[in-house]
């Protein structure tokens, strides 16, 4: 497995999987490619590629980058998911994030998407916050690194 930073060729790959990954964002909004790219070219956000096997297979998110602080997300094609492919990818991001000297990270995570808590729990994400979110629960973690 291997971790890259996105590039604007990677913009149809992300437009797809985040369109798949719709119902567990907080943002509902199904975007447009071209709406995909002109956010790519005015924010230059810090994502990332997880490919397995040399197959594009889904992408980090983060955000919020402070001293040594970071929010993160991760989405993954339907066709990939429930094959531990989250489990085997955090740990080699997390790791990347160390030589950035980042040691804390945050997220948020739905309170109804159960794979991915699972997945944060295993990890030794703690959770510091709960929020409703329309009809659920926003609960916000944190992971000292």
């Amino acid at each position: 497995m291997e971790i890259r930073e996105m590039t604007f060729h990677d913009l149809p790959f992300f437009n797809s999987v985040r369109s798949q990954s719709y119902e567990y964002l907080h943002d509902k909004t199904n975007y447009t490619i071209e709406q995909n790219i002109e956010w790519f070219i005015k924010t230059s956000p810090k994502f990332f590629i997880v490919t397995k096997d040399n197959t594009n297979i889904g992408y980090f998110r983060t955000s919020e980058w402070t001293d040594n602080t970071l929010m993160v997300g991760m989405d993954i094609a339907t066709k990939y998911r429930g094959f531990g492919y989250a489990q085997e990818a955090y740990p080699l991001f997390i790791s990347y994030l160390k030589t950035r000297n980042i040691d804390t990270i945050y997220l948020e995570v739905l309170d109804d998407n159960i794979r991915a808590k699972h997945i944060y729990d295993k990890l030794g994400f703690v959770v510091i916050d709960t929020n409703p979110h329309l009809e659920t629960t926003t609960i916000k973690m944190k992971l000292e690194i």
